[in-house]
């Protein structure tokens, strides 16, 4: 079961009125500590349910503490990429040089990831996969500089 509640309030409480709790959730708005609601995580997962959250490079989300705080309401927590590198600086000069022969510059990213979950009908745990920049934020947390 997969469960992004945009509307968290009444989707929340409408999804678990007698339908069970979920192994998996995608958490919404890219883990922002303004779309976190309680009652999701206390609610409508199971103790054991993988978790999921996307970064949003361009707003600098997920932050530290939305990482930390997704850990430590679920263990198996995960991040489908990387998080953006700090800005760079050019001089003027450069800045200037490129104006000249392009008309917008973007740096590649190599943080996009994937999280795999596969469940299967005989009772066995979740195969968890991840492709590319894709981890547990268990180990994304551990190797952020302090």
């Amino acid at each position: 079961m997969l469960i992004d509640f945009r509307h968290k309030k009444t989707e929340a409480h409408r999804a678990a009125n007698g339908k069970g709790k979920a192994l998996f959730f995608k958490i919404s708005h890219h883990g922002s500590e303004g779309a976190h609601y309680g009652p999701v995580w206390t609610d409508l997962l199971e103790n054991d349910a993988h978790t999921v959250v996307t970064p949003f490079n361009n707003s600098h989300l997920p932050k530290k503490d939305d990482l930390l705080r997704i850990v430590n309401l679920r263990a198996d927590s995960h991040i489908a990429g990387g998080l953006a590198d700090k800005r760079f600086s050019r001089s003027k000069t450069v800045d200037k040089t490129i104006d000249q022969y392009v008309r917008k510059i973007k740096p590649l990213s190599s943080k996009v990831g994937l999280v795999k979950y596969e469940v299967n009908t005989a009772g066995l745990p979740p195969i968890i996969t991840y492709f590319g920049a894709a981890k547990g934020i268990q180990t994304l947390i551990q190797n952020l500089p302090k």
